[in-house]
């Protein structure tokens, strides 16, 4: 997984996370094992707060479906 895929999920889980203004011990005991499982540095989540939610959602479905990056930019 790019560090790109890596902070673009870790954006979307922690919006989510964020939305409805409760954070509850089982959403943060996901997203720890989120980042285990795939190997989230802090630098990873540090860039993640860069990027708006809408470029790492088009990013992930890119990436799921094998489209370039280049095909997607003026999407958003």
């Amino acid at each position: 997984m790019t560090k790109n895929e890596k902070a673009s999920l870790m954006r979307v889980v922690a919006d989510l996370i964020r939305a409805d203004d409760i954070i509850d011990c089982k959403e943060i005991s996901y997203l720890e094992k989120m980042r285990a499982r795939y190997h989230i540095a802090p630098d990873d989540e540090c860039m993640a707060e860069k990027l708006t939610f809408c470029r790492c959602v088009a990013h992930i479905v890119a990436v799921r479906c094998g489209i370039a990056p280049t095909t997607y930019n003026g999407l958003y």
